[in-house]
Parts: C-alpha cells; structure tokens; sequence
C-alpha cells in the first residue's frame, strides 16, 4: 500500500475517533464552549461541575446508559462496603470482581468506546456518575 494512502486511511480512522454521534451535536458546542470557559479561567475543565453536568447529559442519551448506571450502583456498594468491612472480606472481593464484570461488559460496547475516545479527544478522561451517586 502506498504512504499516501496508507496516511488517509490514518487519518479517516483518527476522525471517527473524534466524532461524538449526531444525537449529542448540540452537547458538544456546549461541552466544548465549558471546555474553553475553564481552561480560560486556568481550572482543569473534567472537573469543573460545568462540564460534569454537560457529560452526564450525553451519557444519558447514549444506548449505553443502562450499563453505566448499573456501574456506578456497583461503584458504590462497593464503596460502602470498603467502609463497613476489612478490604479482604468476601463481600468486598465479590464487589470488586462485579466492577471489573461491568466494566469490561462496558468497554465491549463500540458505541461507548467511541464516545469515550472522543471525550478524550476533548481531554475529559474520567466520566462522572450522576449527581445523586456522588458527594457534589
């Protein structure tokens, strides 16, 4: 294969990567307006609750909610069996190992890790759960 092709289809692979789905188009200028507002203001823009609240607004209109809510209530029984219980108790392994499970049941999904690469793209690399399932 010659270089320029073989530099094409790199760079059509790198701009599917960078597309978010048609559905999150208005959360995106959004997403990315927060984005230049923070780092403006000199703050690191994935924790900014801005830009929080508009990521949790794309998560829940993409066919991956479900698995992801279903990961931040094993996140936190998980959490609150840390508190109650020593780090080598079964209940707190069995926790553990459920996490992993939905996790990677998760980043099988192609439209999540789409959607994640793309998020990081925008240099958001953590994804937060919805507000009522942290301490915010």
């Amino acid at each position: 294969m010659k270089s320029t092709q073989m530099l094409r289809l790199i760079s059509l692979n790198i701009f599917k990567r960078q597309s978010f789905p048609p559905v999150l188009s208005n959360e995106v200028e959004l997403l990315k307006a927060a984005i230049t507002d923070a780092k403006q203001r000199g703050l690191d823009p994935q924790h900014t609750p801005e830009v929080q609240n508009i990521v949790r607004r794309m998560i829940t209109l993409m066919p991956f909610v479900e698995k992801f809510r279903e990961l931040e209530q094993v996140v936190c029984v998980y959490s609150s069996l840390r508190e109650t219980q020593p780090f080598d108790a079964p209940e707190v392994e069995a926790a553990g190992k459920r996490i992993n499970l939905v996790n990677n049941e998760l980043l099988t999904d192609r439209r999540y890790r789409r959607f994640y690469q793309s998020l990081q793209c925008l240099e958001i690399y953590e994804l937060p759960f919805s507000r009522e399932n942290t301490s915010q």
